[in-house]
């Protein structure tokens, strides 16, 4: 993966992250904040411009700030790009033989 991509979606890592002024919290925060108490991975998919890097990015606030997690423990990926889907798509395989 190229590190300046990661840096780039992974701004908290160096002490560089706020929310954007005037964001509405989404109505899926709540129930997606309870989910962060589980040990699995919260996958946010669905149609373009319907609030999901919003969202993730409300809860990462409330990682680094309300519940004080480390920055270095907090990785978003978006698939927005296509280098990165295809990165993981070649990885795939090593996934499902383990």
């Amino acid at each position: 993966m190229d590190e300046n991509l990661f840096f780039m979606n992974n701004p908290w890592r160096r002490g560089e992250f706020r929310l954007a002024d005037g964001i509405i919290e989404r109505d899926l925060f709540p129930q997606a904040r309870v989910c962060l108490d589980d040990t699995e991975i919260l996958l946010l998919t669905g149609l373009r411009q319907t609030g999901k890097s919003t969202l993730a990015r409300q809860l990462i606030h409330h990682l680094l700030t309300t519940r004080q997690i480390p920055a270095n423990t907090i990785f978003y990926f978006t698939f927005d790009d296509l280098s990165l889907r295809q990165q993981l798509n070649a990885s795939l395989p090593s996934f499902s033989q383990k």
